[in-house]
């Protein structure tokens, strides 16, 4: 079963992104929207979130709420 074409307005600049990418891939920009928007949908969460990212943020909200009781309890 076919369904209708998908759409979506980017700016120019965006534009200028997705056809230089399309164009490095060897792929028309359409088939090259295809494949990443199928790629990005089929994606696991472990593929769509780094574990190393929530690591960092983890430490850094450690870190600055250890700074900032320190900080209260020295003045």
């Amino acid at each position: 079963m076919v369904k209708p074409p998908l759409g979506f307005k980017v700016s120019q600049e965006e534009y200028a992104q997705l056809e230089t990418a399309a164009q490095a891939s060897g792929r028309t920009l359409g088939e090259w929207c295809r494949e990443a928007i199928l790629r990005r949908g089929s994606a696991s969460d472990s593929e769509m979130h780094d574990p190393a990212l929530a690591e960092i943020i983890g430490l850094r909200l450690l870190l600055v709420n250890v700074w900032g009781h320190w900080r209260r309890a020295r003045r």
